[in-house]
Parts: C-alpha cells; sequence; structure tokens
C-alpha cells in the first residue's frame, strides 16, 4: 500500500522540479545574474559609486541597472542587451504605455555616466566572479567598470 502511495508522490515531486526555472528564456552564458559594482573610473581616475552601490543584473535580453540608496529605496533603469564576442551593447530606446522611450525606468543610468540611448562595451574580463566592461564615450574619455558576481 505504501508503495502505491510513495511512487505516484515521488513522480509528482521529480516533475514538479524538473519543472522549474531560474533561467528565463534557457542559459544565457556567464553574464547571467546579479553583479555589484566594485570600482569605476574615467580615464585612470576612481569615480564616486553613488547611494550604498550599484548593481547589475542579467536575465533573458534584459538588464537591470540599480542604483541602491537603502534597503526600501533604489532607482532602476531597464535596457535590453546583445553580445557579440566581447562586445556588449545595451539598448534604452524601449517604452512601454505609460513611459517614453530613453525616459523615466528606460533612461540611461546618469550615475554610471552612460548618457547614449544605445551603448557598447568591451568585455575586458569575465571570469572566477569577475567582470570588466571598458567603455570609451563620444570625447574619447575611457570608463572602466569593474564588478563582483553576488548571484
Amino acid at each position: 500500500m505504501k508503495k502505491n502511495i510513495l511512487l505516484p508522490a515521488f513522480i509528482v515531486l521529480l516533475a514538479m522540479l524538473a519543472a522549474g526555472c531560474t533561467q528565463n528564456n534557457g542559459h544565457i552564458g556567464k553574464l547571467f545574474g546579479s553583479w555589484s559594482l566594485q570600482e569605476m573610473t574615467e580615464n585612470g581616475t576612481p569615480l564616486k559609486i553613488e547611494g550604498e552601490g550599484i548593481a547589475v543584473s542579467f536575465q533573458s535580453n534584459v538588464v537591470r541597472f540599480t542604483l541602491i540608496y537603502g534597503p526600501d529605496l533604489a532607482d532602476n533603469s531597464i535596457a535590453t542587451w546583445t553580445r557579440t564576442g566581447d562586445i556588449l551593447n545595451f539598448n534604452f530606446n524601449n517604452h512601454d504605455d505609460k513611459v517614453a522611450a530613453g525616459t523615466g525606468v528606460y533612461a540611461p543610468p546618469f550615475w554610471l555616466h552612460l548618457t547614449e540611448l544605445k551603448e557598447s562595451f568591451v568585455i575586458a574580463r569575465l571570469d572566477g566572479g569577475h567582470l570588466e566592461l571598458v567603455r570609451t564615450d563620444a570625447k574619447g574619455d575611457v570608463y572602466v567598470y569593474k564588478f563582483d558576481r553576488t548571484w
């Protein structure tokens, strides 16, 4: 009798575990998850990291930039992203029914010194829980962003 009850329960449990999904739209590679900004420089000079910290989170083709002010207060900026080799492109030219493209939550995160609706970075490092992005702006200033994986 116990066998008749335990086997179907085990099969249902196994099916539930197999159906669980942690990565929307499949595995996107090493970028998946959240990254905490550890250091940011402009032409080799360290820049102040605003608030209590900055995080960047990747899932599917969406990226969220978060400026954390405190446990219950943060600013978010949302973009889509693509990667071709070592080039990472962010597109802030998105909108919804209430927010126009490039404004509000779809605006480039000023706290990362981003101003354009489309920004490109070179991935200088992506290993062992470390991500280093390099970007040169229109004036020729070079920005380096160093992140550590949080999850």
